[in-house]
């Protein structure tokens, strides 16, 4: 209806008077006039931007579901502000969109394109969870769980779940994870898993090895490899590595690498240092660095110290040693920065984790009389009384790789020396390792820890 013939004229939208104060009244670009109120409604529920009278094009039409999809196309650019922006706009029109609250919800909760705002976070998240967005649901359940409010947190997880989705039921079963609740944890890990969830198949590798299970561990991580898990690939090659086939553990390790996991170009750098092809191993470090891999930037700070440093950390990574198992009584002999060792005898829950483990002395703080050790497999470095630390021994390849760019003719003269006389050392050593001791070690060593410097 045009705007001068009003009077008792009807929307056309809802055929209700337009003079029904309580709708509004909104004149379009074509002169129509409607109820402020329906047009909002159409937006909301329409896919289209014209007159319903005259099919006329007019911006003040457009559909809230073109603001979701401009929100989604910029998220998927990494453009954090403009998702924001169109999430807003989305919601301008219709304030219970669901989508568009969760979008907008997980923007205050990142701090992305706009200010951190938890609260604000929260309040978006219980609008979409109210509109039946579940993946809402499991991020309000996150806030709460971080707010130490652990029973609404797993009645939303339950909530999810019971609705069918799977990061519910991963959700849930990592709490009980971390709440050392194997059983439970295993029963939503399951579920997830029925339900295709990736992490969930990782998560059940990881409980097996703290079971000992070592066979079902390794069928599982093999399962979330074939299904995209980069990081179950880097675990396969890290328990490669502990068995000594160092060919399969490359191809772990390029594959996790490929797939993006960070720790698998950490390990991958490992291993070509370890060759001694300093060249490719300092690009690898500088990859995972740039994302945040504090390891990876200890090992580029080592190689970036000048060619002795570098000589030096390859012959201390280089003893690593083949799983053998050295006596108490060699405890606390030769330690010092950058030497090879083998944790034994710690007792506290977390400590035991890394008995038999092999790591790299890092630092030393007389004063404790502890020394600071990336063990392998583990996150941060551990702080570890001498004592329990044993130093180690490896053989190696028969024919290293040598960088020759990276080294000059002393230093590659120099290489060849430590590789021979590594192999001669290696021959004096007999291996005592039995077959369930070498399970516990492998379970061990690719457990991840979630403490940096635990005081064990």
């Amino acid at each position: 209806m045009m705007e001068s013939a009003v009077g008792d004229a009807k929307c056309c939208i809802c055929l209700d008077s337009l003079n029904a104060s309580c709708l509004g009244r909104q004149t379009l670009l074509c002169g129509h006039v409607m109820h402020e109120q329906c047009v909002k409604q159409m937006r909301a529920r329409g896919r289209s931007d014209c007159c319903p009278v005259c099919r006329k094009h007019d911006a003040d039409l457009t559909p809230v579901q073109v603001f979701v999809d401009e929100a989604l196309l910029h998220l998927s650019r990494g453009d954090y502000a403009a998702c924001a922006q169109s999430a807003s706009r989305a919601l301008d029109v219709d304030p219970q969109n669901a989508y568009a609250c969760a979008l907008l919800g997980d923007r205050y909760d990142l701090g992305d394109g706009v200010p951190q705002d938890l609260e604000r976070a929260k309040e978006l998240y219980e609008e979409a969870d109210r509109g039946g967005d579940l993946d809402a649901t499991c991020n309000l359940a996150n806030l709460h769980e971080k707010e130490g409010n652990i029973t609404e947190a797993k009645r939303l997880w339950t909530k999810a779940w019971s609705a069918g989705n799977m990061t519910g039921a991963f959700s849930l079963g990592l709490f009980y994870q971390q709440q050392g609740n194997s059983a439970k944890a295993r029963v939503c890990y399951e579920a997830a898993r029925r339900g295709g969830h990736v992490s969930a198949v990782y998560n059940l590798a990881t409980l097996c090895l703290e079971e000992d299970c070592m066979e079902k561990a390794c069928e599982l991580y093999e399962e979330a490899r074939m299904l995209g898990c980069a990081d179950a690939a880097m675990k396969l090659g890290l328990l490669s590595e502990l068995e000594d086939d160092m060919v399969q553990a490359q191809r772990f390790y390029e594959e996790a690498h490929v797939g993006g996991s960070m720790d698998g170009t950490y390990m991958l750098g490992r291993l070509h240092e370890d060759q001694g092809n300093i060249k490719n191993a300092r690009e690898l470090y500088q990859k995972a660095s740039a994302h945040g891999h504090a390891d990876a930037e200890h090992h580029l700070s080592l190689l970036d110290r000048g060619p002795n440093a570098q000589m030096s950390a390859l012959r201390d990574k280089m003893a690593q040693p083949a799983l053998q198992v050295k006596t108490s009584q060699d405890a606390g002999v030769g330690l010092d920065i950058g030497v090879r060792v083998q944790v034994q005898g710690l007792t506290s829950s977390e400590g035991k984790r890394l008995n038999n483990c092999m790591g790299t002395i890092v630092k030393h703080d007389p004063s404790s009389e502890r020394f600071g050790v990336e063990v392998d497999g583990f996150k941060g470095i551990k702080s570890i009384k001498a004592e329990h630390l044993v130093r180690a021994m490896r053989r190696f390849p028969e024919q290293p790789h040598i960088e020759v760019a990276s080294l000059d003719t002393d230093e590659v003269s120099a290489q060849q020396a430590l590789w021979r006389s590594s192999n001669d050392a290696h021959t004096s050593v007999t291996s005592m390792q039995t077959e369930s001791g070498i399970n516990a070690q492998v379970s061990s060593a690719i457990l991840e820890s979630r403490a940096s410097e635990a005081e064990l």
